[in-house]
């Protein structure tokens, strides 16, 4: 394969929002989520129709997941751990600027999300100390994880949809 094709698959596969796990971040900061409505063979046709849009030959599929296997450390399915949107969006504008200005304006806000995400989990471990400390408290944790992203809307290529707002659905388990 081309030099040309190679980096024309890279920059592609680039293009996908990915997202970083929320809890996993320290343990697994390497690994990056695509969509979970999407595998290899759904990006691959898309690969398929921007080739064609722009004129171009399109390797094979066998090619396009050793590159995507091989120069990403991408998963597909959903991560053990919950993603959080505020944080990646921001980390979307970090990585992809459009405007300087949003970018220190997004760096702010991850570090200061980031900073809340931590006290909230240094409060939970703390009421949890006084659980245990004391016979007159209560003290009931739960964690969103469970939640369904809807809806979920294919075409009739069974490609999925994207949609500027998901409601999520909360489920009981």
């Amino acid at each position: 394969m081309g030099n040309e094709q190679r980096t024309f698959v890279i920059n592609h596969i680039k293009r996908f929002p990915r997202y970083t796990s929320h809890y996993s971040r320290k343990a697994n900061s390497q690994t990056k989520y695509l969509s979970s409505d999407s595998n290899i063979k759904i990006v691959y046709d898309l690969y398929k129709t921007t080739c064609k849009d722009e004129k171009k030959i399109p390797v094979k599929l066998s090619y396009y997941r050793y590159i995507f296997n091989s120069e990403f450390n991408l998963r597909f399915h959903r991560p053990h751990s919950v993603t959080c949107f505020r944080c990646d969006s921001h980390q979307n504008i970090i990585k992809y600027p459009n405007d300087d200005s949003k970018v220190s304006h997004s760096k702010v806000q991850v570090a200061l999300h980031q900073k809340r995400f931590e006290n909230a989990i240094n409060m939970k471990k703390s009421d949890i100390e006084k659980y245990r400390l004391s016979t007159n408290t209560v003290v009931v944790c739960f964690d969103l994880q469970q939640s369904l992203p809807t809806p979920l809307l294919t075409t009739s290529k069974n490609k999925p949809m994207k949609m500027k707002n998901k409601i999520s659905i909360w489920m009981k388990v």
